[in-house]
């Protein structure tokens, strides 16, 4: 220390040596915070393949649903033509039990 007064070093000392426990907590710190950050983005990722799979799901549902109802309204047409070809008016199956159902909630 070829122009410091030893006095000024004297300084220095207790300063750096106060200066570790501070560098210290402040990469504590940052290493908090990029854990956070982190985890938060996992987080993120996570909750989005869960979207992505409820999405999936509501769109398997709604083909299903929309199988159905064409399977359904198949049905219900049939069931018109073999009404409608019926001699004398013969009730269906269907219908019977529809009209069953009317009466008894009378």
């Amino acid at each position: 220390m070829d122009g410091m007064e030893p006095e000024i070093v004297a300084l220095f000392i207790p300063v750096l040596a106060l200066m570790i426990p501070i560098v210290a907590i402040w990469t504590k710190h940052r290493q908090t915070i990029e854990r956070m950050r982190l985890d938060a983005k996992n987080q993120k990722r996570a909750e989005l393949e869960e979207v992505e799979k409820l999405r999936s799901e509501v769109k398997e549902l709604k083909e299903i649903v929309f199988q159905q109802t064409l399977a359904l309204d198949s049905f219900l047409s049939e069931q018109r033509r073999i009404g409608a070809g019926a001699s004398g008016g013969v009730e269906t199956e269907v219908q019977q039990r529809l009209s069953v159902n009317h009466e008894s909630r009378e």
